[in-house]
């Protein structure tokens, strides 16, 4: 047995021999959502992969392909809902339609099968890789920050850059022309489940363009979250801190930067519309979320 590097899965393939009993989705139910036991616990199982995947990874969205007896459904899961196409015969014209689709997928480019574009990944032995270990070295008896990110730096686990756009005021564009890049390893906080903000929460250093660490960076802390968007009206945390520290409020963290992703935003919310043409403003039960991330100076300890 090979234990499966979810780090490195970029499509999710599941295999079940019953095509009816086993298939997570039933066409003639309302919202193609089934009831029975075999059915739950096959839509249990799959949505079990797209958390592993969406834990490991830093994914916008998670493309599964379903097989059941000799039919199949491709998937596409994000942090808003899923969607599955129809079952169809995979074997008919010689497998053409699942040849087709393959073929398709593998030829778009990794932000469009669910790779984040503003995170890459630190390979194990690599430069940053050992400068962040030599960063964590010493005696983290009396320095608790210390402490999380020696905490964090797990080798069974993937280290990432991520990088954080700098927005000065909430009226800023979303070009992300200007961002900073921060090393971090497994986040210490992390929300699981996939529908919802999927926060995780990080100890981080920045480090430049040429993936060293900045000369004199400390720690700060990085909040990766998917923020709910329905509405223009809701604002972005990082401005409201923004206004706090501008006006002198104490106890508040202190704001380094923040900022939307852009184009980070999930689809399912504006499939569903698509699909029910006849639905009213405010029936669709599916938030639109939009990829965020905030940095900020001072790193918290558990009460």
């Amino acid at each position: 047995y090979v234990p499966i590097d979810w780090s490195r899965v970029d499509l999710v393939i599941e295999c079940k021999r019953r095509p009816t009993e086993q298939d997570p989705f039933d066409d003639d139910a309302p919202h193609n959502e089934s009831m029975s036991d075999l059915r739950q616990n096959a839509l249990d199982r799959i949505l079990s992969y797209a958390e592993l995947a969406f834990r490991h990874q830093q994914r916008t969205c998670v493309f599964m392909l379903l097989f059941l007896g000799d039919r199949a459904r491709f998937v596409r899961v994000d942090r808003s809902g899923l969607f599955a196409t129809k079952k169809f015969k995979y074997a008919d014209d010689g497998g053409k339609v699942l040849g087709e689709l393959l073929h398709r997928y593998f030829k778009l480019p990794d932000d469009e099968r669910g790779h984040d574009p503003t995170a890459t990944r630190i390979e194990k032995g690599g430069h940053l890789w050992n400068a962040m270990k030599k960063r964590a070295d010493g005696d983290a008896s009396d320095d608790y920050i210390l402490a999380l990110f020696q905490e964090s730096l797990r080798e069974h686990w993937v280290w990432w850059v991520l990088e954080v756009p700098v927005e000065t005021t909430k009226y800023q564009s979303l070009s992300n022309a200007q961002r900073k890049r921060f090393a971090v390893g497994k986040p210490n906080f992390y929300e699981g489940g996939i529908a919802g903000r999927g926060t995780r929460g990080y100890v981080a250093i920045e480090v430049t363009r040429a993936d060293t660490i900045v000369e004199g960076a400390k720690f700060v802390y990085l909040k990766d979250t998917w923020r709910v968007h329905d509405s223009e009206d809701i604002s972005k945390e990082g401005d409201i801190l923004q206004q706090l520290n501008e006006n002198g409020v104490p106890h508040v963290p202190t704001l380094v930067c923040h900022g939307d992703l852009e184009d980070q935003m999930t689809k399912s919310q504006e499939l569903w519309v698509k699909y029910h043409p006849s639905a009213k403003p405010g029936d669709c039960v599916l938030k639109r979320h939009r990829h965020y991330r905030l940095v900020v100076k001072e790193v918290g300890r558990s009460l």
